[in-house]
């Protein structure tokens, strides 16, 4: 960038000769200068998946941005100082927009809230067929509200051990769900299993309850569980749960049934080839959600068509579901999750309804006549960062769930025994 001085009228001026070979070297000496730091974001994405981005990563964006454009600029304009110097204010104020956002947490999605980065629900990093935990090790759910771990069992659930063959008198109640049947959020004795073993315990000695629900589960992976693993500890009741998330995150992304192929192959849709920069700029997010996208990169709302391709899966998996339980002589509860409705499980529900053997519980009317009550306002059950239940969240759901099993299981058995 050499310096011209010349006079006129007497008068010195300063003139800047801002020259395309002199632009282009220090494009070149940034260029090499930035190698290193992007080889390393590079490799250690590519090793560790997203989680691996940091605030950096989302700012080094902008700066690979600006160093691209500026290239490319001095490569095909003879005097590209002004379109130079126009790239680089865009790219700064873009930069700073993305740090104003990243501090402000805008648009971070669940698992980046919760301080582990951002996380792809179409990634099939560390994906298993099962999707059970390590037989023998213990796990921590680790947040920033709460810290608890759990110690895995043989056939790799948050539980104790569970005895193959029954006792005589013995009825199994078998718990399948997601983080909200393992109970994250609460201690092992505090989750909602656990607060049923209790509540069952004084008037029901001989029932054994069992939770195989794993976080980030769904209907169709517990129900592949319970058909080739579970099936053998011949549960006389099983509690499936069901919520609008498992079919909108779960079912709209990965699939229903058909994702479980033979010999234990696994087929996850994969995901949309613009989920990179999604992940690593907030300011897209920003876009991506104007255009009608949810962050898990869905169209919404739902169209028609989508809607009843959704209804279908949910259906025909719980016809094969409700089959299975009825061949083995099991009752099946279904029960509805309390949560937002942003999808409409009435089609669902009547469907179910018609299903042999199956029995559903919507937990709704249960919740609102809890939340009405003077001193239960609903923020005291949720944390609420990691919107999970607390503990007495979970008893809640407890009580809620034995009603449904009194309702449909219980009581029955009683009156038929007198």
């Amino acid at each position: 960038m050499p310096i011209r001085i010349s006079h006129s009228d007497g008068a010195a001026r300063l003139h800047w000769d801002i020259r395309l070979a002199h632009s282009a070297h220090w494009l070149v000496v940034l260029a090499v200068i930035g190698l290193p730091y992007l080889l390393w974001e590079v490799y250690w994405i590519w090793h560790s998946g997203y989680a691996a981005i940091r605030w950096h990563t989302h700012l080094a964006l902008y700066f690979y941005l600006w160093l691209a454009i500026s290239t490319l600029l001095a490569a095909t304009l003879r005097r590209p100082a002004s379109a130079q110097l126009l790239v680089a204010a865009v790219c700064g104020a873009l930069m700073t927009a993305e740090a104003i956002l990243l501090l402000e947490g805008v648009q971070a999605v669940y698992t980046e809230r919760m301080g582990y980065g951002y996380s792809s629900i179409y990634s099939t990093r560390g994906e298993t067929y099962y999707r059970t935990r390590t037989p023998g090790t213990t796990v921590w759910f680790d947040r920033p509200e709460f810290r608890h771990s759990r110690s895995v069992n043989a056939m790799g659930y948050s539980d104790h051990e569970w005895p193959l063959q029954k006792q005589v008198g013995e009825k199994r109640i078998l718990c399948l769900g997601d983080s909200w049947t393992e109970g994250i959020g609460a201690p092992y004795d505090s989750t909602y299993v656990s607060f049923l073993v209790r509540i069952l315990a004084s008037s029901y000695p001989q029932v054994t309850v069992m939770n195989a629900g794993t976080a980030a589960d769904d209907p169709c992976v517990n129900y592949v569980n319970y058909r080739d693993r579970l099936v053998a500890y011949h549960p006389d009741v099983i509690i499936q749960t069901l919520s609008c998330n498992d079919i909108t995150t779960d079912i709209a992304t990965k699939g229903g049934l058909e994702r479980f192929g033979p010999a234990s192959q696994l087929h996850i849709a994969p995901a949309p080839v613009w989920e990179p920069v999604y992940a690593v700029s907030i300011i897209s997010r920003l876009v991506v959600h104007a255009l009608g996208y949810n962050y898990l990169l869905q169209k919404v709302p739902f169209s028609p068509a989508k809607t009843k391709e959704l209804d279908q899966k949910v259906i025909a998996l719980f016809r094969e579901y409700a089959a299975l339980a009825h061949q083995q002589g099991t009752e099946l509860i279904v029960v509805i999750q309390c949560n937002e409705h942003d999808f409409d499980l009435a089609p669902i529900i009547t469907a179910l309804q018609q299903l042999p053997g199956v029995r559903v519980y919507d937990q709704q009317a249960f919740y609102t006549a809890e939340f009405a009550t003077p001193g239960h306002e609903t923020h005291k059950y949720y944390w609420p960062v990691d919107g999970h239940h607390n503990p007495r969240g979970y008893e809640l759901m407890a009580r809620s769930v034995y009603q449904a099993l009194d309702s449909f299981y219980l009581r029955p058995i009683v009156q038929a025994q007198d």
